[in-house]
């Protein structure tokens, strides 16, 4: 007679190990991720914005990321067109957070000032306002009382036109929040790549940024006039077809990656 094998009760059946979970850090900084790329995306792909020169998802002080932009020449005036594209990269990370969770955040927080301040002097200060015209009311108020500041000073014009500046910072912030989300939809798939790279790399070179857009990393190019001061490097705090899938559908594929390779650089 054949002996036949028996299986053993379901119970006592091995059962495959589960593979390890993804590491808990990978899940905080795949937001963080998220919000650079928006950055980092939206200045390559806008035509007036400086270059991005470097992207960290790696904590420096109080910001969480950094998405550095680096201007090709020195300028002392700034075009429209320049600070209107400006406005767009400061609202990136904002635009990638509502096309891939359809909402905001609060890591967006510094990004908002930064954009109301900036679009404030634009339509107040620089007359770079239709609605209101070549008029510039500076911030400070009388220069009788030496320009000290709002609450030593008068304001110089009606509450009407308080409300027409008010109308108007509102319509550029939409107007800039706009152009960043359309970017950002319309780039989902590289969207996914500079994520991907960011989670792996932790820190990423610019040229890295350019190359997954599909556009040549900016050399020299003719010097702009502008109509503000220059205060340095900018750095947004968290930067296709758009054929590719939301990043949130598949997050696996990123946070299982493992630490990152030792000798990336560090902001300070």
């Amino acid at each position: 007679m054949s002996r036949q094998a028996i299986s053993p009760p379901p119970g006592d059946r091995p059962v495959p190990a589960a593979p390890p979970p993804p590491p808990r850090w990978r899940f905080s900084l795949w937001p963080i991720a998220i919000h650079a790329s928006g950055h980092a995306l939206v200045a390559a792909l806008s035509e007036h914005a400086d270059p991005v020169a470097k992207i960290t998802i790696l904590p420096a002080g109080q910001t969480l990321g950094v998405t550095e932009q680096l201007p090709l020449d020195e300028r002392h005036l700034y075009r429209e067109d320049y600070l209107t594209d400006s406005l767009a990269v400061r609202l990136g990370g904002r635009a990638a957070e509502l096309v891939e969770y359809g909402q905001g955040s609060t890591g967006a927080a510094n990004d908002l000032a930064s954009a109301a301040d900036l679009v404030t002097k634009m339509v107040r200060e620089f007359g770079l306002s239709s609605a209101l015209g070549p008029v510039g009311y500076p911030e400070g108020g009388s220069v009788f009382l030496g320009g000290a500041g709002p609450e030593m000073s008068s304001r110089p014009f009606a509450e009407a036109t308080q409300a027409k500046i008010d109308n108007e910072v509102a319509r550029l912030l939409r107007e800039a929040e706009q152009t960043a989300v359309e970017l950002i939809r319309s780039h989902r798939s590289e969207l996914g790549q500079l994520v991907g790279l960011l989670l792996e790399r932790e820190t990423v070179d610019g040229s890295a940024v350019y190359r997954i857009v599909g556009k040549p990393a900016l050399g020299h190019r003719p010097r702009e006039l502008a109509i503000a001061p220059h205060a340095g490097p900018n750095c947004a705090a968290a930067a296709g077809d758009g054929s590719g899938p939301p990043l949130r559908a598949d997050p696996q594929r990123w946070l299982a990656t493992g630490p990152a390779p030792s000798g990336t650089g560090r902001k300070s």
